[in-house]
């Protein structure tokens, strides 16, 4: 039997006036958005979208398919929002969601923040795919990771949540092992440190928390050019 431990962290970086990503840890359901829009509408689209999870309450029985209707939910309330408010208007989001029914992880998943999983001798494996122009020059090998890395164009999606009336969602869904970690984080995690760093860091015999601020600190140590979310679940054995 597994039980999952959540540590996260939300910062604005060094770059940025205000913080406009967003960060839920509401067992069993967890949640990273990175908002975009003028005039903070950014940080109204991340915390309408987390809101609007809370609100429908998923339910792990019926995981992935509630999962998927709560995102839906979100998308209406932030596309309804932002159409009725100027000022908000084009805001957007991100949004990994996961819900854990007690033996596998449900993940929903839009934009280009990212879930991650690191099983105990494995590789870390990047579960989420980006929903992002320079993704889709990548997986149609016109570009090279490298290049997809300094692009000009790699913080464009070509998905998220509250732009149009309806969103297609990814589903993910994992069954989780003793010793697991599952780590879903904003690109201003995954922009500036490499899955190998991650690695490193899930690796070391620390307590979530303190991986947690390393990855945080790392990233800023990078230059913190964008907001960093990180919120870590570890699988934990419990013996009957």
């Amino acid at each position: 039997m597994v039980r999952l431990i959540a540590a996260g962290r939300t910062e604005k970086g060094h770059a940025r006036p205000n913080n406009e990503d967003g960060l839920l840890i509401r067992p069993p359901l967890y949640a990273v958005a990175d908002g975009m829009g003028g005039h903070q509408a950014g940080e109204v689209a991340s915390r309408m979208a987390l809101e609007a999870l809370v609100i429908h309450e998923p339910d792990p029985r019926f995981a992935p398919a509630s999962l998927v209707q709560a995102v839906g939910a979100a998308n209406e309330r932030v596309y309804t929002r932002s159409r009725e408010h100027p000022e908000w208007s084009g805001m957007g989001t991100t949004l990994t969601a996961a819900l854990w029914d007690g033996q596998r992880l449900h993940l929903a998943h839009v934009g280009d923040s990212r879930a991650y999983l690191l099983e105990p001798g494995s590789a870390l494996r990047q579960l989420t795919r980006d929903h992002s122009v320079t993704s889709e020059l990548l997986e149609s090998g016109l570009i090279s990771p490298e290049a997809a890395r300094l692009h000009p164009q790699r913080h464009v999606l070509t998905r998220a949540v509250g732009v149009a009336p309806s969103v297609e969602v990814d589903v993910i869904t994992v069954d989780v092992v003793p010793n697991a970690r599952i780590l879903l984080c904003t690109d201003g995690l995954s922009g500036v440190i490499t899955p190998d760093e991650m690695a490193q860091v899930l690796a070391r015999p620390l307590p979530p928390e303190r991986q947690v601020s390393l990855l945080v600190r790392w990233a800023n140590l990078r230059g913190g050019p964008d907001n960093i979310t990180v919120l870590l679940l570890t699988a934990e054995e419990v013996r009957p």
